[in-house]
This record gives structure tokens, C-alpha cells and sequence, in this order.
């Protein structure tokens, strides 16, 4: 802590070892630890090395316009799970930002996010969007036992927004809750991922523990299913005949924005992408 023991709080012996005296111009604040560009956005905290890098509003762009509603900064962790995924980062957030998977992977999911309820949800900003609106209502819908939040608007109320933000954080963020994946690259067939179930006060404040527990319950079933096929994309990427493929603009157009930015922090290119021209939920 700040060079001790360089001029007090030792013996005569001490003090003679340790003598700086002889130093000129030694400045003790030149030889701090090195600082930490910190900042938040929604119940998130950012911490940044680079000094260079853009300012954390510009990373996220209009989400916080967006979803200026939720009041994302007064939300709170009701649950959490981990996960050790056999396969690389990049697969799980492409996972995540496309629905052309759901009706195969997740039967249960697409009874209340139906493939033909999603759109496009893409602003200016780092990150890939997807939104499913409307929300079916079915006896199934484990993702909706607590109560929606107030002040959403009509279509918010009846919304689901999912969105990767760039490089490793997945959002899925619902009229009550979000459910938020932290990605964390071991090597280059291992990811651990930390989740998080978070909900406003006046949310969870009215839920019983078995109806925040089922909530939790089912994006951990719809997260493992996800582990499962992106374990098996991963083996498939590892045999020697696969030489890429082609992407489903419809369903895919996602992934393709997120390949770019990937290629651009690889290349050292500093862009933030635009938004979609096309019409969106919300």
C-alpha cells in the first residue's frame, strides 16, 4: 500500500536498508497503481483498461434510451447459476442474438416466443438485437409468474427484447424481470458463464419464492438447452471437412453484425455500428 517502510515505521536497521534519501526527484504518486476508467449503466457495473476505448454511453448507445422505462439502474439479484460449457465464447453469444434455432432447440420457450413473433430490434450502439412481441400467454410460461413492472408501455408490457452486448454480456430483458449472462472465454473450446435473475423491488417485493424460483428455473432449462447444441456446434467446428457456411438473413442478420464487430476489435478498428433501417417492436 504506497511504498512502505520507505521512511517510517521501522527500526534504525530497517530504515538504513530501506533509505531512499539519496533519490532525487522521487515522486510517490508517480508509481501508483495504474487507474480504472468505471462506469454503470443499468444495474451494471463496466470496469476499462484502455484508455482509449469509447466512452461506455457510446458502447450501448440508445439502449439506455430504449429501455429508459425499466429503470434498469434500480434493479436487484434474486438468483444466480454457473455454468462450465464445453465450447467458445463466440458461439454462445450468436446463440443468443438468433431465433432460427428456437422451434428445434427450445420447445417449451417457443410456446410463449413464438419464431413468427420475433423482430428485429437493432439500434445504434455495440450490440445485437432481437425482440419477441407479442409474449404468448400459455400454462406454460414459467418466464412469466411476476408481476410486470409499472410505467412499461403497452407494448413493453407484452414485449420480450434479447441482446448481446458486445463482446461477452447476454441480456434477456422481460416486463418483470432479466435474466443476465456473463460469458468468460477459458480458452478456445471453454467458456464459464455466471447468471444472474435480477427484478425491480416492486417486482419482486409481491413474488413468493416459488414463483422467483420458477422463473429462475425456466431460463436455466432454456440456458442448458442452449449449452447443449452450442457443445455440439462447437465438435462440429473442430472436424476437418467444415469450410463455413452460409447465414439466413432473416433469422440470422444478428450474427452477421456481431461477426463484424468481432473482426473489427480483431483488425483494431474502432466503429460503432448504426441501427436497422427496418421497422422494429419498440
Amino acid at each position: 500500500m504506497g511504498t512502505p517502510l520507505f521512511d517510517k515505521g521501522a527500526n534504525r536497521r530497517m530504515i538504513k536498508m530501506h533509505d531512499m534519501s539519496h533519490l532525487r526527484d522521487f515522486d510517490k504518486k508517480e508509481f501508483g497503481l495504474f487507474p480504472v476508467r468505471v462506469a454503470q449503466w443499468g444495474m451494471l457495473v463496466f470496469a476499462c483498461l484502455d484508455d482509449t476505448a469509447p466512452s461506455l454511453q457510446d458502447v450501448v448507445g440508445d439502449l439506455s434510451t430504449r429501455l429508459a422505462n425499466y429503470r434498469l439502474d434500480e434493479w436487484e439479484v434474486l438468483g444466480e447459476r454457473t455454468y462450465d460449457i464445453q465450447c467458445n465464447w463466440k458461439l454462445l453469444v450468436e446463440n443468443a442474438v438468433e431465433y432460427y434455432h428456437l422451434p428445434w432447440v427450445h420447445p417449451r420457450l417457443a410456446k410463449t416466443s413464438r419464431i413468427v413473433d420475433h423482430h428485429r430490434w437493432q439500434g445504434d450502439g455495440m450490440y445485437c438485437g432481437i425482440c419477441t412481441s407479442p409474449v404468448t400467454t400459455t400454462d406454460d410460461a414459467g418466464w412469466l409468474s411476476m408481476k410486470n413492472l409499472s410505467g412499461l408501455s403497452t407494448v413493453e408490457q407484452a414485449s420480450g427484447y434479447f441482446f448481446g452486448l458486445f463482446p461477452n454480456v447476454i441480456i434477456f430483458v422481460m416486463p418483470s424481470h432479466a435474466f443476465i449472462i456473463l460469458a468468460r472465454p477459458v480458452s478456445a473450446s471453454r467458456t464459464t458463464e455466471t447468471a444472474w435473475l435480477v427484478s425491480h423491488p416492486e417486482c419482486a417485493k409481491d413474488a413468493s419464492n416459488k414463483e422467483i424460483n420458477e422463473v429462475l428455473s425456466f431460463w436455466d432449462e432454456v440456458n442448458l438447452e442452449d449449452v447443449s447444441i452450442c457443445e455440439k456446434v462447437q465438435r462440429g467446428l473442430a472436424q476437418n471437412p467444415y469450410a463455413g457456411g452460409r447465414m439466413c438473413y432473416h433469422f440470422e442478420e444478428p450474427v452477421h453484425r456481431f461477426q463484424n464487430m468481432v473482426i473489427d476489435a480483431m483488425v483494431g478498428r474502432r466503429h460503432i455500428p448504426v441501427g436497422s433501417a427496418e421497422s422494429t417492436a419498440a
